[in-house]
């Protein structure tokens, strides 16, 4: 009884391990998000449906703008998205598309500041 009631649990205990290294890998991949694309970007600026948020959570993670100058900017993102939203605090805005979450009112922006010819900040900014 008490080999079959051990042999049991470590069948059980397995099967947890397993179950839950799963879960744990689905979730990686998952919350991950979609890698930078620059023709899907340029792509998404003519179309509405397509959303940049993923990719620009990539770019800002892998710090590929900071410190690039404006003609690098203009070839790799394309034109800023014309609006006097955070005309005080970015030089370049990008709409990214409407915020993440359950409640999707606002939108995202890409929010470049430029010193000069050379981007010096970069975040994701809600309306």
């Amino acid at each position: 009884m008490r080999f079959e009631l051990s042999r049991r649990f470590w069948f059980h205990a397995s099967l947890m391990t397993l179950a839950a290294a799963g879960i744990l890998t689905a979730a990686f991949f998952w919350l991950r998000g979609e890698s930078f694309d620059r023709a899907k970007w340029h792509e998404a600026a003519q179309d509405p449906n397509i959303h940049r948020n993923e990719m620009a959570d990539d770019l800002l993670r892998r710090s590929k703008i900071i410190g690039e100058d404006r003609e690098e900017i203009d070839k790799l993102l394309g034109t800023p998205t014309r609006t006097d939203y955070f005309s005080t605090m970015c030089d370049y805005v990008y709409w990214l598309g409407p915020e993440r979450g359950l409640i999707r009112i606002d939108s995202e922006w890409l929010c470049l500041r430029f010193d000069g010819r050379k981007v010096v900040g970069a975040r994701i900014v809600r309306d």
